[in-house]
């Protein structure tokens, strides 16, 4: 809530009387700011997790679920360098959905990992500025969150002393993003946005073995924070 309440804020002020520097008509050298609420769809790069188990022929694989779903709430400046270009800011907080891995092999359990991103961000880029649109690219990072909930059942002939362990964690990484905005002038102040929003991080991945024979086993996992693409329409509001 303090992001979203910093948003709010950054968004009022840069409305304000005092920041608009041009006048008698001249738009040249002024500021301007904006207010946003962004929807859309995004996919992330968590994958499956597969643990091939020797001796018995198979493997505990994962089958994934997505709500792809995102929202984002955004507030930002906007300096008119002159008739068509200005040099635009950005801050950002928004939800990007969750991925869910359930097990498709039970012969010694359950392992399901359910994971939810949300982030923000600071972008900073260049606007092309017409009376009815505008195009624009930015630059800059997102400090994204991704809590993780993993919760394993196990068989009493497999673990006899533990029957279920839940896992709760949260980790933080800080990604390179790009943003690519488009928006249509329907009102003198009100507008509707598109955007591609590009945030650079990993796959994330499990793989291992285990032997039931000898019960030697391998695993190679990367949790790093995973790579985000989002697709956004909004609606926007600059004063």
């Amino acid at each position: 809530m303090n992001k979203i309440a910093l948003i709010s804020l950054i968004s009022i002020l840069s409305c304000s009387p005092a920041l608009h520097a041009g006048g008698m008509g001249d738009q040249l050298n002024t500021i301007s700011g904006f207010a946003a609420l962004e929807g859309g769809y995004s996919f992330n790069s968590i994958d499956n997790y597969n643990y091939t188990l020797i001796g018995v022929n198979n493997a505990l694989t994962s089958t994934k679920s997505s709500e792809h779903y995102a929202v984002r709430l955004a507030g930002g400046m906007m300096f008119m360098m002159d008739e068509q270009f200005a040099m635009t800011s950005e801050l950002g907080w928004g939800y990007y959905g969750r991925t869910t891995l359930d097990p498709a092999f039970t012969g010694f359990g359950n392992l399901t990992i359910e994971s939810s991103i949300n982030g923000f961000d600071a972008l900073l880029g260049i606007a092309f500025v017409q009376p009815s649109y505008s195009l624009s690219l930015k630059a800059g990072a997102l400090i994204q969150n991704v809590r993780t909930e993993t919760t394993v059942s196990t068989t009493a002939l497999a673990f006899p002393l533990v029957d279920t362990f839940t896992l709760k964690s949260n980790q933080t990484g800080v990604l390179p993003e790009i943003k690519l905005g488009a928006s249509y002038n329907f009102d003198n102040n009100w507008s509707i946005t598109g955007a591609y929003m590009y945030a650079l991080g990993t796959t994330q991945q499990t793989n291992g073995s285990l032997d039931v024979n000898t019960l030697r086993a391998t695993l190679n996992s990367n949790t790093r924070n995973p790579t985000l693409n989002t697709v956004l329409l909004g609606i926007q509001y600059t004063c």
